[in-house]
């Protein structure tokens, strides 16, 4: 079991981050995360939570990627890849859960059009990845 936990906010939503790391080491990692999404919320103000979420979840898959080819030259393992989706499965979950009670919870008034939420990908005017 997880001796550490830290709760980041992000999106509107209240997430508890449980590991062995130490609690600065989640703290940056909810920092970083928080950082990835109002960066890309900057540059797509409409979309809705779960795409700006989603969109800041591969950049930083994208990030990863990158990096350890860089380190080595070499491609990731079956295994790293299936663990990256792994983990952007349950981000996502996550973040499903936590709209889902955010919009059976008291209405804030502010619903997003999906009709209005640009294609997925990354954001306008730049490739994914490290700036």
């Amino acid at each position: 079991m997880a001796k550490n936990t830290y709760t980041m906010n992000v999106l509107g939503s209240s997430f508890t981050l449980r590991s062995d790391d130490d609690v600065q080491h989640l703290r940056s990692v909810a920092q970083y995360f928080t950082s990835r999404v109002e960066e890309i919320q900057r540059a797509l103000p409409t979309a809705s939570p779960l795409r700006l979420a989603v969109l800041a979840a591969l950049n930083i898959a994208d990030e990863l990627l990158k990096e350890r080819r860089a380190g080595g030259g070499a491609r990731p393992t079956d295994a790293e890849t299936r663990e990256i989706m792994e983990i952007t499965e349950r981000i996502i979950s996550h973040i499903d859960s936590g709209l889902e009670e955010a919009e059976s919870g008291p209405s804030s008034g502010s619903a997003s059009d999906p009709a209005a939420d640009p294609a997925p990908g990354p954001a306008p005017g730049r490739a994914p990845g490290p700036a």
